[in-house]
């Protein structure tokens, strides 16, 4: 499938698809950890949370799609979310989750704040990168790796970098990729809450 692959700058248009990979299906790691950090049962009204998320940060314009027969299959983000979260975001979680869940949102956004790392000064950064469900197995997610030196080259970074969850078996592709652990967050309660225990840091060299 990746000879056939074409990467493509992401348009306002493709909010929803892009979305949607991100978020994911119920049994994937990445997934199931959200959802279980935010206590979101309803694999549906987080869709449409995502969807208003990702709306609102302007996400699609950091993003390159992956595209197979015009079928968007993956997505490399090199920046991370600016999301503000505003009078209309809040109603509209309100809306889909209740008070209670906007009540305990603040103590959820620590315990993620609690693991997350922070990559060096000047490397390009791999904020997200996704494979669609229904199209893994195919070496997308090489392609894209391949993509985003690329894009690293180009503009002259001498290093790449992404955090991964510490149980994500992608792991093992960044590593054949040439990327190493170069730091680890963990938290028992966050651990408590996801079934992980938090970060890696990776890092390539380029130079």
């Amino acid at each position: 499938m990746t000879a056939e692959l074409e990467f493509v700058a992401a348009t306002e248009a493709d909010s929803d698809r892009l979305s949607d990979i991100m978020l994911g299906a119920p049994g994937q790691l990445t997934t199931d950890v959200g959802l279980r950090l935010f206590g979101i049962s309803d694999h549906g009204k987080a869709q449409r949370l995502w969807r208003v998320i990702n709306g609102t940060a302007e996400a699609w314009r950091h993003v390159t799609l992956a595209k197979s027969h015009n079928e968007t299959v993956g997505i490399l983000m090199t920046e991370s979310l600016d999301v503000s979260i505003g009078p209309s975001l809040l109603f509209r979680a309100l809306l889909l989750f209740g008070p209670l869940w906007l009540l305990r949102l603040p103590k959820r956004m620590g315990l993620q704040s609690a693991v997350n790392t922070k990559g060096p000064e000047g490397a390009f950064s791999v904020s997200e990168l996704h494979v669609a469900p229904s199209a893994r197995g195919g070496g997308i997610g090489a392609a894209l790796l391949v993509e985003a030196e690329g894009q690293a080259r180009a503009g002259g970074h001498d290093a790449m970098t992404l955090q991964t969850l510490t149980e994500n078996p992608a792991i093992h592709l960044y590593e054949r990729f040439g990327f190493k652990v170069v730091e680890t967050r963990t938290d028992a309660e966050y651990e408590a809450v996801t079934g992980v225990s938090g970060y890696h840091r990776m890092l390539k060299r380029l130079a």
